[in-house]
C-alpha cells in the first residue's frame, strides 16, 4: 500500500508492507504465555468430633474425591493473571455417626489471582468464593464465602520457596441463620516447597482462619490446617504428569458451641501440566502454591452440623 507525501516541495512515496504488520502482530502474540494444569485427588479421611462433654463422641473414616484445575495468563513477563477452581466430594453419608442431614458433602472455590513478576519473587492479590451443600442438599442448610486477600513469594534459594498469604472472608448467602457461617473472618497462609530437582518436590503447607462469628452471634470460630505433599513428575509424549501423595490435618473449632472438629487425611493424586510451565520448577514460578485458600469452604462446610 503506498501514501504519498510533499517535504520541501517534492513529493515521494511511504511503503507500507503487509508483512511489517504482521511481524508486529506476531511479536505482540509472543508477549503472551498460558500455561496451567488440571487433576484429580482421592483419599481417606478421619473425623472426629471433640466434645468433652459427650461420652461418645462421633467418629468416621470415610473416602472423599477432589478435582482441580488452574490456567494461568502471564503477560510480558512482567505479570501473572490465574485462575483456579476446586470441587470436592465427601463420603460421610456412608458414616454410622457422621451420618445426618447436615454433615458436609459437596464443596467448591474458584478464585482470581493477580500477580507482579519481580526477581525471583510474585507480589499480588486475589478474590475468591467458596460454596458447600450438606448431604440432603438444602440450601438453607448451606453456607458459602467470599474471599479477599494479598499474597507473595521468593525463591530464598535456587531450591527454596517459601509463600505466604492474608485474607479476610465474609458470607455471601445468609443459610438458615444470619449470625451463623464465615462472618469476619482473618486468614493467614504460609508455607515453603523445596525442590529436589525440577521434577521432585516436598510442600509444606500451614493455613489458619479466625471468625468473628461462627455459630450463632456469641460463638467465634478458629480453624487450623497443616498438608505436606510429594509431587513427582514424569515426562510423557501426551503432557508432562505429576503424581503426588499427601497427608494433612485440620483442627475446626466453634470455640463456646463446644463441638470441634478433628480431621485427618492421606490422598493420592494425578494432574496434567500444559503450557509453558512444564515442570515443577517453572509450575511454581506461576504462583501455583498461591491458589485460593480452604479453610473458608472447610469450616461453612460443617457450620450446620455445629449448630
Amino acid at each position: 500500500i503506498a501514501n504519498s507525501v510533499m517535504s520541501d516541495g517534492k513529493i515521494g512515496l511511504i511503503l507500507r508492507s503487509p508483512a511489517v504488520s504482521l511481524g508486529v502482530s506476531a511479536a505482540s502474540a509472543q508477549d503472551l504465555s498460558f500455561s496451567g494444569e488440571f487433576g484429580a485427588t482421592a483419599g481417606m479421611i478421619a473425623a472426629f468430633e471433640v466434645d468433652g462433654s459427650s461420652s461418645s463422641p462421633d467418629t468416621a473414616t470415610v473416602g472423599y474425591g477432589e478435582l482441580d484445575g488452574r490456567v494461568v495468563l502471564d503477560i510480558n513477563n512482567a505479570f501473572i493473571l490465574a485462575f483456579d477452581a476446586s470441587y470436592r466430594s465427601d463420603d460421610f453419608s456412608s458414616s454410622g455417626d457422621f451420618d445426618s442431614d447436615e454433615d458436609p458433602e459437596l464443596s467448591n472455590t474458584v478464585g482470581l489471582h493477580g500477580y507482579y513478576k519481580l526477581p525471583n519473587s510474585l507480589v499480588g492479590g486475589f478474590v475468591g468464593y467458596a460454596d458447600t451443600r450438606p448431604q440432603d442438599g438444602d440450601v438453607e442448610d448451606s453456607y458459602d464465602a467470599m474471599i479477599y486477600g494479598v499474597g507473595a513469594q521468593t525463591f530464598l534459594f535456587d531450591d527454596l520457596l517459601v509463600f505466604g498469604q492474608i485474607s479476610v472472608s465474609d458470607k455471601v448467602r445468609d443459610g438458615q441463620d444470619y449470625r451463623e457461617g464465615i462472618i469476619g473472618g482473618l486468614g493467614v497462609g504460609s508455607g515453603s516447597q523445596y525442590f529436589m530437582s525440577d521434577t521432585q518436590a516436598w510442600t509444606l503447607d500451614l493455613e489458619y482462619l479466625a471468625l468473628d462469628q461462627y455459630i450463632d452471634s456469641s460463638d467465634p470460630g478458629r480453624g487450623f490446617g497443616v498438608n505436606i505433599t510429594y509431587e513427582h513428575m514424569i515426562e510423557t509424549s501426551f503432557a508432562p504428569i505429576v503424581l503426588s501423595a499427601g497427608a494433612g490435618y485440620n483442627y475446626l473449632s466453634s470455640t463456646d458451641e463446644g463441638d470441634d472438629i478433628e480431621e485427618v487425611t492421606a490422598s493420592l493424586g494425578i494432574r496434567f501440566l500444559f503450557g509453558n510451565a512444564n515442570d515443577l520448577r517453572s509450575r511454581a514460578e506461576t504462583g501455583a502454591n498461591l491458589d485460593t485458600p480452604y479453610l473458608p469452604a472447610r469450616m461453612a462446610g460443617w457450620t450446620e452440623w455445629m449448630d
